[in-house]
């Protein structure tokens, strides 16, 4: 006689058996999919300032199960036109040009559209692009024009490692916001050290207990870090405005930095930020940023090198604004297997890619 826990026993075994079987037909069924074949389309990167003359990098798009060794797919015999307010200035023309495009000092071939014409304030640029093999595409964009009121004071020196030379520098920044207009910006810091020759290989001449090897070590990490070249630097902030926008720590915006409590930011390149939180006022900003880049010099050699640094703020256009905050966000998502996928900002129309503009604004820090 089966007690009614056997019956339950071998109720459940043969659930289980029946359920098992099932799955083991379901995930032995192969489905075949037909996965439709998009054609490639052009995609368009540009953007533009008021310093430099227009120059325009073509791609063609690859699906995502195309099998290719090249890492850009530049695209070669294209005709790329500009106009300005809706006017024809000039055919862009094809350069091959050493493209860095992590800035790791390795670059590789690709094509290049330049123009002769240094875009200006207040225009709007339109690109309209075709190459054989693919469908014509276009993009336009404003360069806003500049920012006024720009002011950027010292404030002070800080020191992050005791008995170090001070390292860093506070900054107070302001600049009035344009009055009823939406408004976007970014702030990037540079750093150009200049080395004083004679009176570093004196004092090197002068070192009589370092061994031969250190002292050609020096000499040629001296002749190769190329004193005079200016310098992108990342730079710290609490600023709000900063925080309207998603924030991420790689190297493309921000570098987690470990200090004393909490973590910093440290933002790199373009960190792009809206006047949403200080609309039709003037910006106050504080921000820091290090006295060097970190050639290292200075610490072994006092008084040979001259720091300079660059403060930039840009007003930049929507365009640029809508692709740097999708790009940086999507990023940002981009390991976390939950989160809602975010699709990059794109105004070419037909194609892929950004056209976008941006006035610069420098000060020069003794």
């Amino acid at each position: 006689m089966i007690n009614k826990h056997n019956h339950l026993y071998y109720t459940i075994l043969i659930g289980l058996f029946l359920l098992l079987n099932a799955c083991e037909g379901r995930f032995n069924t192969i489905v075949e999919v037909d996965i439709p074949e998009l054609d490639d389309r052009l995609v368009v990167n540009c953007l533009f300032n008021d310093t430099t003359a227009l120059a325009v990098q073509l791609f063609a798009s690859k699906g995502v199960l195309v099998e290719s060794q090249d890492l850009y797919n530049d695209v070669a015999d294209a005709t790329i036109e500009l106009y300005g307010d809706d006017v024809l200035l000039e055919n862009l023309t094809e350069q091959v040009v050493m493209f860095d495009p992590y800035e790791l000092g390795i670059p590789i071939e690709i094509s290049m559209y330049q123009s002769t014409i240094i875009p200006q304030q207040g225009v709007t640029y339109t690109l309209k692009v075709s190459a054989t093999g693919y469908d014509s595409v276009e993009a336009t964009a404003l360069l806003p024009k500049t920012l006024e009121g720009l002011s950027v004071t010292v404030k002070d020196s800080i020191t992050t490692i005791e008995g170090n030379p001070p390292d860093r520098i506070a900054l107070d920044i302001s600049f009035a916001d344009e009055i009823d207009v939406e408004n976007y910006y970014f702030v990037r810091c540079y750093n150009q050290e200049t080395l004083d020759e004679a009176l570093f290989w004196s004092t090197l001449d002068s070192l009589r207990n370092i061994d031969a090897d250190t002292l050609e070590g020096i000499k040629y990490y001296v002749e190769d870090y190329n004193f005079g070249k200016i310098r992108k630097m990342c730079h710290f902030t609490n600023d709000v405005s900063y925080q309207e926008t998603q924030t991420y720590q790689n190297n493309s915006t921000g570098l987690e930095i470990e200090g004393e409590g909490e973590n910093e930011i440290c933002y790199q390149r373009i960190h792009t930020f809206s006047d949403r939180l200080f609309e039709n006022e003037t910006k106050n900003l504080s921000i820091e940023t290090f006295t060097t880049y970190g050639s290292g010099i200075e610490y072994y050699f006092p008084n040979t090198i001259e720091s300079r640094i660059i403060v930039e703020v840009s007003k930049v256009s929507r365009e640029m604004y809508l692709y740097r905050r999708s790009s940086r966000d999507q990023i940002q998502n981009g390991d976390n297997f939950f989160a809602e996928p975010i699709q990059v900002f794109n105004n070419v129309e037909g194609g892929f890619g950004i056209l976008g503009g941006y006035s610069i604004q420098q000060v020069t820090l003794p």
